[in-house]
C-alpha cells in the first residue's frame, strides 16, 4: 500500500500556528480551528520589502548598492 503524504510547503503553506496542524482546538471544548478552518494548514505570507522597487530597475540597483 503506497502511503501518501501531504507535504504543504510543495502548496505554499505553513502549519497552523493556532491549532498545531490539528485543525481543531480544545479550550474552551473542542471546537475547528477558526484560523484555518479545520485544515490545520494555511498559506504562507510573503514578506515585501517597501524599500526595494521591482518595478523600476534603477531604484532597485540604487537600493542594493549597485548603482
Amino acid at each position: 500500500m503506497i502511503e501518501k503524504i501531504f507535504n504543504a510547503e510543495n502548496y505554499g503553506m505553513v502549519v497552523c500556528p493556532c491549532c498545531g496542524g490539528h485543525g481543531y482546538i480544545q479550550n474552551p471544548g473542542r471546537r475547528c480551528c477558526p484560523n484555518c478552518g479545520g485544515f490545520g494548514f494555511i498559506k504562507k505570507e510573503v514578506k515585501e520589502d517597501k524599500n526595494i522597487s521591482t518595478r523600476n530597475p534603477l531604484k532597485t540597483k540604487h537600493a542594493l548598492g549597485e548603482g
